[in-house]
């Protein structure tokens, strides 16, 4: 055997663990790639998410104000509630005159007898009154609001609605949900306003 044919093996062994290493390497560059692929598909989807949630709220903000009839106001904003919160039990209140009551205008699922006219400084609804914001319960207690949105005109309470329970397949609500909530917040009162009595008449409540 001559000596070229001796370094043979050492020169074959040597390619072959080039070759490893360069395989090696492009399986891992294939798995940063994939990692970059994975992170852009999701930017996309949280993308088109948010997407579809402002088209939601600028189809909820167009609702609110395609009408000055105080009934279909109302329907308009029971079915905002029950297609996008998931809810079937609601109520919505104007406030009274004095601003002592709230008085029921439109519910569904709930007991409309007991919930027609209700102290405006009692439990959450007082509560979300007094501040004139949105109040969540974090506890879920059964024939009691989930959440209170009062409705304003500025910044005074013309109204408040109420959610009472949510449907089997929502756990909770999210930011998303507390949205659409701040949108009633600031529009439903005034789209309500437009409509004259029982909403027209300027009413505040205490914010203390």
């Amino acid at each position: 055997m001559s000596l070229a044919d001796d370094k043979r093996p050492d020169l074959a062994d040597a390619g072959t663990e080039e070759l490893r290493q360069e395989v090696v390497r492009l399986r891992e560059l294939l798995d940063v790639a994939e990692a970059a692929i994975g992170t852009l598909r999701d930017r996309c989807d949280d993308v088109e998410d948010s997407k579809a949630h402002l088209t939601r709220m600028a189809v909820a903000s167009a609702r609110l104000h395609e009408s000055d009839d105080e009934g279909e106001n109302l329907r308009n904003l029971q079915d905002l509630l029950v297609n996008l919160i998931g809810t079937e039990k609601i109520a919505i209140w104007s406030l009274s005159a004095d601003g002592r009551t709230f008085e029921l205008r439109a519910s569904q699922g709930i007991d409309a007898e007991h919930w027609q006219r209700v102290p405006s400084g009692d439990g959450l609804l007082g509560k979300a009154a007094r501040r004139g914001e949105i109040v969540v319960e974090q506890e879920m207690r059964v024939g009691q609001p989930v959440a209170c949105i009062p409705l304003l005109v500025g910044r005074w309470v013309v109204g408040m609605v109420a959610v009472f329970h949510l449907l089997p397949h929502r756990s909770g609500l999210g930011p998303r949900d507390e949205d659409l909530f701040r949108l009633l917040c600031q529009q439903a009162g005034f789209a309500l306003c437009c409509a004259g009595d029982p909403w027209g008449t300027k009413r505040k409540v205490d914010h203390g």
